[in-house]
């Protein structure tokens, strides 16, 4: 049994809110109570019928997602995803444990509570699982089927119904122990959701638009036409004529039990994922960047919870704590005088992706973008109106980057430089047609970089210096690498960020560079650098990468930001106030840096374990009172341990306890470890068998096994 909950959030969203990842699935618990889950191991609640929402990461793992979450009260509850991930909760989803899946790493797509203690999960490749003890553990339910199934429901604790791909369609009659296979003779499409109102009621929906319906149990199916050609992912009814169907960017809703469906495109950009209707007034759709709308009306009408931005933002630009600005595609422009807890769009007088923004002022700022008839480089005095600045070319411009607020340089395709030394008249030079500029870098006034993409693909990359302003150039670094942004912390010492987490460094003036050891590997790109110090300093980029370095960028440490975006523009103030943006419309906020660099780990040797394992282990009570339970922590913290029997059973609580000072608690440091006595909650001594003990702490949780004997 592994336990694992949510690191301390370091990173903070701000649009879109209350998170970004996308969600695909949704479980209500009355009007007031809701959970949701999705993307980067997302859960999302609301206690107070979706006034207010909390959000955390309950893996530390972007790469898992949650499809499905389900409860058998207000306290148990269970979620599933990739990975074969299985989580659990006792105490009404403030902590989730790791189950393990039988199957082990086959996606699991769907779970449903089948009775009081009971859930049914069903997932790829044929998977059917069924839990007996509140998902503690887990046996497979055998099907001849290898298609991927994806939605199960359990009208009554005996009765569960299955469906997806090729047109399978499951029904158990005791309880998820054996299935059978439904004939549908109507369509043979991929089946995406089931709901049943009764034991022989319900509805199955699908690809192209489809929509199925039964009355007695499955015998027989009818179709219902639902006017729209997309795929319907997901359907809830509150009973059994009134239900809505959700899919792609469409909302249907019948009055009539699906006699007849009334489609709406209710999102322009974001596809509807999952509906769950709560009662006859009120429900709630989730789906991609964290959408979320709730009706008051049946289902007939819905509201956007929130006016998020769901456009990729290409560039940013703090010129405080309080006041900043981000670009991005569609001729996007925001600004905030708030430190972005709320931002407002900008008119802006082109709809071409806007690729960078640079500020030098209070509200003076430039911003350039994808070529259109006239050329995309705009200004504004007053931080929130935009106007074009002409210029004598058309060409798409990338990066840009002023020393003051007189004497800037933008850069882009065919070579283009513009350059303005009075911040308002620009002049064109082309360095070289064959070129795309992607990155700019001016130390004064006469001493500039920039990186010059060729290739036929643009796969390799020239690093050029300037030393009169950018009147000539000199071919100072060929890499084989795209590289894509640039940064000086003196005239001397600089940093190169491109694809495939190539990162290099000059310490002479840029005549030659090395490159940087990074903890990033695979495909993963660098997009943007930025330093606020001589040491302090950070790299953006694909799949949520954000890295960070406090020596100078010597050494670098990843940080977590609980999702998978790609990340284009980092925009920081000081050593622990900054901004990133990125894809649909992310905007995520540090306060602290983005958390601090993990604790030396013993002379560049492995770092120590949390957790040293119990001592004595075995523990025998008859001969020992006691086992000791060593823990280390790296700042002042409140401790919690649970112990957890072979079947992940609550046996016994240590309760929350302050220790207020790091370092190593054990039997050999002279700070007592915490211990058990080998009795449960209720004083009775525990069996002979494996136990797991969990440690929290404001770091981690942590977990190890141990043996008592008796």
């Amino acid at each position: 049994m592994t336990m694992l909950m949510s690191a301390q959030e370091h990173w903070q969203w701000q649009n879109p809110l209350p998170q970004g990842n996308s969600l695909h699935g949704i479980k209500t618990l009355g009007r007031s109570v809701a959970f949701a889950v999705g993307e980067a191991s997302t859960l999302i609640s609301t206690t107070n019928g979706g006034n207010t929402w909390s959000s955390k990461q309950i893996l530390a793992d972007n790469s898992i997602t949650l499809f499905s979450i389900s409860f058998l009260n207000v306290g148990t509850g269970l979620t599933v995803g990739t990975e074969g991930t299985i989580l659990v909760t006792s105490d009404g989803g403030v902590n989730w444990f790791v189950r393990s899946s039988p199957v082990g790493k086959r996606t699991l797509r769907s779970v449903t509570n089948a009775g009081t203690t009971k859930f049914v999960a069903v997932g790829d490749t044929g998977t059917i699982l069924r839990s007996n003890d509140g998902g503690l553990s887990w046996s497979i339910s055998p099907i001849a089927t290898s298609a991927n199934l994806r939605s199960v429901v359990f009208p009554t604790s005996t009765v569960g119904y299955a469906v997806g791909d090729a047109g399978v369609i499951l029904k158990t009659i005791d309880g998820g122990i054996t299935w059978g296979f439904i004939p549908d003779t109507t369509l043979f499409r991929n089946y995406s959701s089931v709901f049943f109102v009764s034991r022989d009621s319900g509805w199955v929906t699908g690809s192209s638009g489809t929509i199925i319906k039964t009355t007695n149990g499955g015998a027989t199916w009818s179709r219902q036409f639902s006017n729209v050609p997309q795929d319907i992912s997901h359907i809830s009814f509150i009973s059994s004529s009134r239900g809505v169907a959700v899919g792609e960017r469409n909302m249907l809703y019948t009055s009539n039990g699906g006699f007849s469906w009334i489609p709406t495109v209710l999102d322009p950009i974001n596809d509807l994922n999952a509906v769950a209707l709560v009662d006859t007034m009120v429900g709630y759709i989730v789906g991609d960047n964290g959408e979320i709308k709730l009706t008051f009306t049946g289902g007939q009408s819905w509201v956007r919870l929130f006016n998020n931005t769901t456009y990729d933002l290409y560039g940013s630009s703090f010129i405080d704590a309080s006041r900043g600005w981000a670009v991005g595609e569609f001729g996007t422009a925001m600004h905030t005088t708030n430190g972005g807890s709320t931002w407002a769009k900008d008119p802006i007088p082109t709809t071409s992706a806007l690729r960078a923004t640079y500020f030098t002022a209070a509200n003076q700022g430039w911003a350039v973008g994808d070529a259109d008839s006239l050329g995309t480089l705009l200004k504004t005095n007053d931080g929130v109106n935009w106007t074009r600045v002409p210029v004598d070319t058309a060409v798409a411009l990338y990066a840009l980057h002023f020393t003051d607020p007189f004497h800037g340089w933008a850069v882009g395709q065919r070579g283009t430089v513009l350059r303005t030394t009075d911040g308002f008249n620009w002049t064109r030079t082309t360095i070289d047609s064959s070129l795309t500029l992607s990155a700019v870098y001016f130390v004064d006034i006469n001493r500039g970089y920039v990186c010059a993409n060729y290739g036929s693909t643009g796969d390799r990359t020239y690093i050029l210096k300037t030393i009169n302003g950018g009147a000539s150039w000199l071919t100072v670094e060929d890499d084989p690498r795209t590289l894509l942004a640039l940064h000086f912390i003196s005239p001397d010492t600089g940093f190169a960020a491109g694809k495939f987490h190539r990162l290099l460094r000059t310490t002479n003036g840029g005549f030659t560079w090395g490159a940087v050891s990074n903890p990033v590997r695979g495909s993963n790109h660098f997009l943007d650098i930025q330093f606020v110090t001589d040491k302090i300093g950070w790299v953006v980029g694909t799949s949520g990468t954000i890295i960070r370095t406090v020596d100078g960028g010597r050494s670098w440490y990843l940080q977590s930001t609980a999702t998978g975006r790609t990340f284009y523009s980092c925009s920081f103030t000081d050593e622990n106030t900054g901004w990133v943006t990125g894809t649909r419309g992310a905007i995520i906020h540090t306060t602290d840096g983005g958390g601090p660099p993990p604790p030396p780990g013993g002379g560049g040797g492995k770092p120590k374990a949390n957790l040293e394992p119990n001592f004595p282990n075995p523990f025998v009570p008859s001969k020992n009172v006691y086992t000791f339970l060593p823990f280390r922590i790296t700042a002042p913290s409140f401790v919690m341990i649970r112990i957890f029997d072979a079947l992940g059973r609550l046996m016994h609580e240590i309760p929350n306890q302050y220790y207020d000072k790091a370092g190593d608690y054990n039997q050999y440091s002279g700070e007592p470890a915490p211990a058990w006595d080998g009795k449960d909650s209720n004083g009775r001594d525990v069996p002979t068998g494996f136990y797991f003990y969990e440690v929290i702490t404001s770091e981690y949780v942590d977990g190890r096994r141990m043996i008592l004997i008796r």
